[in-house]
């Protein structure tokens, strides 16, 4: 079986992701386009496994999710595929009865587990951030040396040699700056021009903020809601075009996003804690019974 046949001719579901359907997209914007489809019979019952099929080139970045592994990311929150399932229906170019089905449950996978999983790539946007910017304002000038933490190499019975320390602090902090320097060594040679660009402009990558921003107002108003709409409506695409722009400093960056993580945190939500696993998988073994 081709599988990349079998999911052209067996998706429900089709649409323009990311940038395109948040409302940010640039003349230059990538365009990504995100799908699901039903499971091959062998698959289901016999021994394939098929998880999603991809299909990269210079135009588009295509991504066809199989249905079981879009159920489980999606009752795991990945925010990723819940941009999938939650996609309003004027964005969708595929619109079927199986789908259908699935958008009308698409509160059986919703859950404060959205709290964390967004949250967490947030931070982790955040991260990056702050790695870049502190390589950019004080970037390290030289590989971290075995003797500025007292350590040494001595040689060992089969003639190799081991990095000694005096105590296991010099070994963690030693470690510490090697990979650090590793990674900034790899961070400059790796280094995407439009992003370096974005940087030497505004001071940090405001593409990598604007993900930042997005994510956090999203599960925000995910969980203040009840349910959970991708897209960027009003002040939301405001402000996250803004952040885009490079309206923000650096340091207000920081500090809203900061002050955001501990208000999704600590704010109550009226979704349940956890989702309906159970209701869900009824969905999922239905369709499964009439694709076969």
């Amino acid at each position: 079986m081709v599988l990349r046949m079998w999911a052209t001719e067996q998706i429900i579901h089709k649409f323009w992701a990311g940038c395109r359907m948040y409302g940010t997209a640039r003349p230059d914007s990538d365009w990504d386009l995100r799908g699901v489809c039903l499971m091959p019979p062998e698959a289901l019952l016999g021994l394939m496994k098929f998880d999603q099929v991809l299909k990269q080139d210079d135009k588009e970045d295509t991504c066809i999710y199989g249905l079981t592994k879009f159920f489980v990311l999606s009752l795991d929150a990945n925010p990723n595929i819940l941009d999938i399932l939650c996609a309003p229906p004027e964005t969708w170019l595929v619109q079927t009865p199986a789908w259908c089905k699935i958008y009308g449950e698409r509160h059986l996978f919703l859950s404060q587990k959205l709290r964390h999983t967004f949250s967490g790539y947030a931070v982790s946007q955040l991260k990056r951030l702050q790695r870049h910017y502190q390589w950019l304002t004080h970037p390290p000038d030289h590989k971290p040396a075995l003797e500025e933490f007292g350590g040494r190499l001595e040689s060992d019975e089969k003639g190799g040699q081991t990095k000694v320390f005096p105590h296991l602090d010099a070994r963690n902090r030693y470690e510490q700056a090697a990979k650090h320097w590793k990674q900034y060594q790899t961070w400059i040679r790796e280094r995407n021009p439009a992003r370096a660009e974005l940087e030497r402009k505004y001071g940090y990558d405001t593409k990598h903020a604007s993900h930042l921003v997005r994510l956090m107002l999203q599960v925000e108003r995910g969980l203040q809601e009840g349910d959970y709409n991708p897209q960027l409506l009003g002040d939301m695409l405001e402000t996250v075009v803004g952040v885009l722009d490079g309206k923000w400093g650096y340091g207000q960056l920081i500090a809203w996003a900061e002050k955001a993580d501990a208000r999704i945190r600590s704010m109550d939500s009226v979704l349940p804690h956890r989702p309906a696993r159970k209701e869900a998988e009824a969905v999922l073994m239905s369709l499964n019974r009439q694709s076969l």
